[in-house]
């Protein structure tokens, strides 16, 4: 016992040096939207934003939904899309992105798919994802944790009353968001 101490106490220094490192916070975003199909049926896609020079974005996501009033608490299983992953930046100095193997920061777009047949018509449906961590480089935020340590999860959420609009569909962006907003200060006219 004498001689182990030493060992677990370096494993556990070396744990907390790196720990930082094997975070998963490499969600930029994410929306969530439902299309209403037929009757109670309805196509459920979920968008993530993945910072490249995170891990590795999931095959397939669970995605909670419920009902207070009619109490529900049920969740569905979304599929990644085939050729999803693209790439949506698109650096304004030469080089290339993290996605590509640069400096540059990047973001790809992976998009996420299923069908629910909801239980039952009430008011307060709310279809729900959330995953930790979300990325660190997100400044815009009043709340980003000093070294990003602690990290809080990202949430997205969509409501649904399929009572007073029973063949309603959500909004849906129809523009990919813009990830960075650079600018020069020494322009020359």
């Amino acid at each position: 016992m004498k001689f182990r101490l030493p060992g677990l106490v370096f494993c556990f220094c070396i744990y907390s040096f790196f720990r930082n490192n094997f975070r998963h916070t490499h969600i930029s975003g994410a929306d969530i939207t439902y299309t209403w199909v037929s009757g109670n049926t309805c196509t459920l896609d979920l968008t993530l934003y993945r910072d490249c020079s995170g891990v590795s974005a999931p095959n397939n996501v669970l995605v909670s939904y419920s009902s207070v009033s009619c109490n529900y608490n049920l969740s569905v299983t979304l599929n990644k899309l085939a050729g999803t992953g693209q790439e949506i930046t698109h650096p304004c100095t030469p080089g290339l992105t993290t996605c590509s193997g640069g400096s540059n920061p990047g973001i790809q777009k992976y998009e996420y798919t299923g069908t629910v047949t909801l239980p039952a018509q009430c008011t307060d449906w709310r279809f729900g994802y959330s995953i930790c961590c979300r990325n660190c480089a997100i400044t815009t935020l009043s709340y980003t944790p000093p070294n990003c340590t602690g990290v809080p999860a990202l949430y997205v959420e969509a409501t649904l009353n399929n009572v007073a609009a029973p063949n309603n569909s959500s909004p849906i962006f129809s523009n990919i968001p813009i990830s960075f907003f650079m600018y020069r200060t020494n322009v020359s006219l």
